[in-house]
């Protein structure tokens, strides 16, 4: 019983990423068209890449081009 309580604290307190919180958190619009790839860069759902950003050895880089002034 204990642990079904923690574990409801804690998916309480982490809700599941979805793509719509993943491109707020870095400042990308909706309209802007994004490409998620697995460790192995084979092409993936966005779901498929938020379960791999949990696997072992999974890392963050984000190569972005600069914003063009207008």
């Amino acid at each position: 019983m204990l642990l079904a309580i923690l574990g409801a604290q804690v998916f309480a307190a982490n809700p599941p990423l979805t793509e719509e919180t993943f491109r707020k958190s870095m400042n990308i619009a909706p309209s802007m068209h994004m490409a998620y790839r697995d460790l192995a860069c084979k092409p993936v759902s966005f779901e498929g890449f938020a379960d791999a950003m949990h696997a072992a050895g999974a890392h963050a880089d984000v190569d972005r081009s600069p914003d063009v002034p207008r």
